[in-house]
């Protein structure tokens, strides 16, 4: 659970997205006033957040890292309260709703570029297991590009408690597997779908796979048999976006 984020772009979206959920804004002093760090002050100052200016070395320790662009940001905590209020957020009409599930998915800039793909592509939503993943660390964060602050967010402890909620608002479970007989061309398009994807080794646990309706492999034409995860979830969210979707791009 991310408290503490750095960098322009994530501050900016975090600013742009969820100003009320930004405590106070750390400046460092030496920092260049370009366009997005005056972007930054403006909208922080808008919303009424506290900015507070550091030296470089001083935002550096409160961070843990150099690494900040010379801003970082306290939040509120991200992650939704339940799957209740994650569906209510959806806007989308019944057979248009996408969400990604990921199953101990533990690097957090696997979780950040999936998090990032996944709002890119118009997914609705991302859940993630709590037990054996990468937490909604300040690294996932920033890989995410800011995007974290637009996708709505929920953690749950049993995914098969999950499914079955899932199944009763009428979502149809994909599983990704390199093995799997049916490619993702079989999955029906005209209905909400929900993604899972799992550990970056062993893919998805038995009892995940043996809960989804459908368990699909994305095809290869080459050497390789499988694809790094983050790279997985991007075209799986492509491939099985709804029916008389805008492009992306």
């Amino acid at each position: 659970m991310a408290d503490l984020i750095c960098g322009r772009n994530t501050a900016l979206e975090a600013l742009r997205a969820r100003p009320r959920q930004i405590r106070k804004l750390f400046l460092s002093e030496n920092v260049e006033p370009d366009e997005k760090i005056k972007n930054i002050r403006s909208l922080a100052q808008a919303a009424g957040i506290e900015l507070q200016d550091l030296s470089s070395a001083e935002l550096s320790e409160l961070v843990g890292t150099e690494n900040h662009q010379g801003i970082a940001a306290r939040t509120e905590p991200l992650l939704l309260a339940s799957l209740t209020e994650l569906l209510q957020i959806i806007g989308k009409p019944p057979g248009a709703r996408r969400l990604v599930v990921l199953d101990r998915v533990q690097d957090p800039v696997n979780l950040g570029k999936i998090i990032r793909s996944a709002c890119y592509f118009g997914i609705d939503g991302l859940i993630k297991t709590e037990h054996e993943s990468a937490p909604l660390t300040a690294t996932a964060v920033h890989t995410s590009a800011g995007a974290a602050f637009h996708l709505p967010l929920l953690e749950v402890s049993n995914l098969q408690n999950l499914f079955a909620q899932l199944k009763e608002e009428r979502f149809w479970i994909v599983g990704t597997a390199p093995e799997a007989e049916q490619v993702l061309d079989a999955v029906p398009l005209d209905r909400d779908l929900v993604y899972v994807l799992g550990h970056e080794g062993e893919g998805l646990r038995r009892l995940t796979r043996e809960l989804t309706d459908y368990l699909v492999c994305i095809p290869s034409s080459g050497d390789f048999d499988s694809l790094n995860v983050a790279t997985a979830a991007a075209v799986v969210a492509y491939a099985l976006r709804p029916p008389g979707s805008e492009d992306y791009g």
